[in-house]
């Protein structure tokens, strides 16, 4: 078969996504396409300002690569393989997330031209506010801005706030905002062009832990912007992630302790402990943050022979200010590395206690299903037989029973959407022997039952339960996870039996 393969060397943008995103992905590859001559980027737009770059088929190409981190996208190499295989499509799957692979934020102020909206000048200092989605703290690197962290820069500089953003009333982060600043002026969003070129019209900016406002506050011409290095903009928090500029003057660094998001009302008690533990600190200090330049530096051994079971990095970095202060401050790596060094000999705790939680079982009360049932069983049908799982009595020898089968699996269905925070997992009472029978065991979260994400998943012989009489669960920390409605286990391989004691889901409805 004849085909017609073009000969030029394409970066196709796997998933734009909105628009803070999509600036990343473009201002990535432009630089790219800067420095490497003759190559197109694909699969990109900005109705907002009438650009467009068309998606372009794979069938046209001889060559596919997918790339899916900036380590991956090397100049000199991109260089070498075009010029040796110009009919090659490389598929962009990372955000491309990398300040200091951008070209300065000049290049582009023609090409995103501002539209006409009000504008604040040398006396007003605009906080752009996010809330939306975050407020349920399902992705940890977002978590809210303590209101306080606002009041204390207006303190510092003496200008007059002027809030702007996500500002719908009924939320309890906005109602406390509000009540905070009460002689304050308060814009409600005007949509997403509107908004972007507002921050980017002011003299002074605070931005939002969001790429759509840090982006904005990049390309706009501010005097000065104020950076809270909190959630993803902290260098001690997302590796992999790097927006900070350290090398433009306009910038002022307030670093936070590690902080995780939580749900609203959670994040505004945690603020409490937040109160006055940020801190400026110098472009410096913030270029050895991103080189990880470590006060302490990691045992060659570590983690690889101190492994914790069950260490919560979040409830430990909440829960001791200290120890979030120096993972974030570059003393240690992170809050496990903290416990070992110093936290273990304080009587620091390396998460809540088994019956301690912050979230009630969603699992009680609601229905369950199982692939099978057997002479073991002890209700008549699959359901009857799962329910027991959930019926909140863990000291048992076992709750339901599959009968010998190959891939056995046992599912929840809690009724509604929920944000899910944690699963416990009780194994069967008895002999090593059937406890052992709990692997290779996976934890699947799924919104509709058809498309699952898996959250846990162990080897061989890793079985759990093992300690005070099979009364120790398996406990599955869920980041990251939006609303879901379904849990499935599953045995993998077989054919084996699924038993278990008792399952608990702990989180909110969304």
């Amino acid at each position: 078969m004849n085909h017609d393969y073009t000969e030029i060397p394409t970066l196709t943008i796997a998933y734009p996504g909105n628009l803070g995103n999509r600036l990343c992905h473009f201002f990535g590859a432009h630089y790219l396409q800067h420095h490497i001559p003759g190559i197109r980027i694909a699969n990109i737009a900005f109705p907002e300002w009438n650009i467009f770059y068309p998606r372009v088929e794979n069938a046209v190409f001889r060559s596919i690569r997918i790339a899916e981190t900036f380590e991956q996208l090397d100049v000199r190499s991109l260089s070498v393989l075009f010029a040796e295989r110009p009919s090659t499509n490389v598929i962009i799957t990372s955000y491309l997330q990398d300040i200091e692979r951008f070209l300065p934020p000049g290049t582009y102020r023609e090409m995103f031209p501002l539209s006409e909206v009000e504008t604040f000048g040398p006396d007003h200092l605009l906080i752009n506010i996010r809330t939306g989605d975050i407020l349920t703290g399902f992705a940890h690197m977002y978590p809210l801005i303590p209101i306080a962290f606002y009041e204390d820069l207006c303190a510092r500089t003496g200008l007059t706030p002027v809030f702007m953003g996500q500002l719908d009333r009924g939320s309890r982060y906005v109602e406390a905002l509000r009540a905070a600043f009460p002689a304050a002026r308060f814009i409600e969003s005007r949509g997403p062009v509107q908004d972007f070129d507002m921050i980017r019209r002011a003299e002074n900016v605070v931005p939002s832990v969001s790429s759509f406002s840090v982006m904005a506050a990049w390309l706009s011409e501010a005097k000065r912007i104020f950076l809270p290095l909190n959630g993803f903009l902290n260098p001690s928090h997302m590796r992999n992630i790097n927006l900070v500029p350290t090398r433009d003057p306009r910038y002022r660094f307030f670093l936070f302790p590690m902080n995780f998001a939580l749900p609203e009302q959670e994040a505004l008690a945690h603020h409490g402990n937040l109160r006055g533990r940020w801190r400026e600190i110098s472009a410096s200090h913030v270029e050895a943050l991103k080189r990880r330049d470590l006060m302490l530096p990691l045992d060659a051994t570590w983690p690889e022979n101190h492994k914790i079971p069950l260490f919560d990095e979040r409830w430990y970095l909440h829960s001791y200010i200290d120890a979030a202060d120096s993972v974030s401050s570059g003393t240690y790596e992170n809050g496990m590395h903290h416990y070992l060094d110093l936290g273990r000999h304080l009587g620091y705790r390396i998460r809540k206690s088994i019956d301690e939680t912050d979230y009630p079982n969603l699992a009680l009360g609601q229905r369950a299903s199982q692939s099978s049932t057997s002479v073991w069983s002890r209700g008549r049908t699959s359901t009857q037989d799962a329910v027991l799982a959930i019926n909140g009595v863990r000291d048992v020898d076992y709750a339901f029973h599959t009968d010998l089968e190959r891939d056995p699996w046992w599912e929840l269905d809690l009724g509604r959407s929920c944000i899910v925070r944690e699963i416990r997992v009780y194994n069967r009472k008895g002999d090593r022997a059937l406890q052992e029978r709990a692997s290779p065991i996976s934890l699947s979260l799924s919104h509709d039952a058809h498309s699952w994400k898996t959250v846990f998943e162990n080897g061989p012989g890793e079985f759990f339960g093992q300690e005070d009489g099979g009364l120790t669960p398996l406990i599955v920390a869920v980041e990251e996870i939006g609303p879901v409605r379904f849990l499935r286990i599953t045995l993998t391989g077989g054919p084996t039996c699924l038993h278990l004691a008792q399952v608990e889901v702990y989180g909110f409805p969304s």
